[in-house]
């Protein structure tokens, strides 16, 4: 079963997050500093805080217990966790989801904000050439949403992989038919099969995308979290009890 969770950053206060920064690794304390502007350290932090604060809970571990560590091409997963849980993050300007896998089936999450400015001219080097013939023809009133919609789930596939963008986007193929999109696979490794994807519009400003395994999984909640759920926590106190 899969959990999906949103937190709009516009709900928080940036001042309360210093205080969570003891509770990063070293690894994360340096990728934090490599951001130039405040607001994406604070996006950056509040990704990590969210992450800690509800796996913590499903782990039945205190928040400060858990590790996290990177794959060879950065895809972040819990030492500790015993593949009872598989997860993946993403985030936009102004918004965080997290989706977790109760079954460790390989999961994968991408978010776009639509309201971004966008060269669609970068589609030579991201899309098919199936998806370049099928774009052509697209009104251009709807050549973004369809740019957005072709990108957001090429992406949450190169995540759900675990590869990220050592994998050329143009190598798989999202061809819309009848209604719906269709995943063919070019030079990727894993079978289209083997996957199932679903796409969303939360709200008229951002666009998702999840990727997973087909192994008889669909999603349990999708759950937008207030602030205080997400910052009001005990850390040093042992209490892990959030109501999810």
């Amino acid at each position: 079963m899969i959990d999906m969770y949103f937190v709009f950053m516009e709900d928080y206060r940036f001042s309360l997050l210093k205080e969570y920064e003891k509770y990063l690794s070293v690894e994360e304390i340096d990728r934090m500093g490599k951001f130039v502007l405040q607001i994406d350290r604070d996006q950056y932090l509040l990704t990590r805080v969210m992450a800690r604060r509800i796996l913590s809970q499903k782990l039945g571990e205190h928040f400060s217990t858990l590790v996290f560590e990177n794959n060879l091409y950065g895809k972040p997963y819990l030492k500790n966790d015993s593949k009872r849980f598989s997860f993946n993050i993403s985030h936009a300007a102004g918004l965080i989801v997290l989706a977790i896998d109760d079954n460790a089936a390989t999961i994968g999450v991408d978010v776009e904000n639509l309201s971004s400015e966008v060269d669609l001219n970068v589609r030579e080097n991201v899309f098919s050439n199936e998806e370049l013939l099928l774009f052509e023809q697209v009104p251009w009133v709807d050549q973004k949403k369809y740019f957005f919609d072709l990108w957001t789930l090429k992406e949450s596939y190169m995540k759900a992989i675990g590869k990220g963008f050592s994998v050329a986007p143009k190598s798989c193929s999202f061809l819309l038919e009848h209604g719906k999109y269709q995943f063919y696979e070019n030079v990727m490794e894993s079978a289209p099969n083997e996957f199932s994807f679903q796409l969303f519009d939360l709200d008229p400003c951002y666009k998702v995308a999840l990727c997973h395994k087909n192994e008889n999984n669909e999603i349990n909640s999708f759950r937008i979290l207030p602030y205080w759920e997400v910052i009001d926590y005990k850390m040093s106190s042992g209490s892990y009890i959030l109501n999810i």
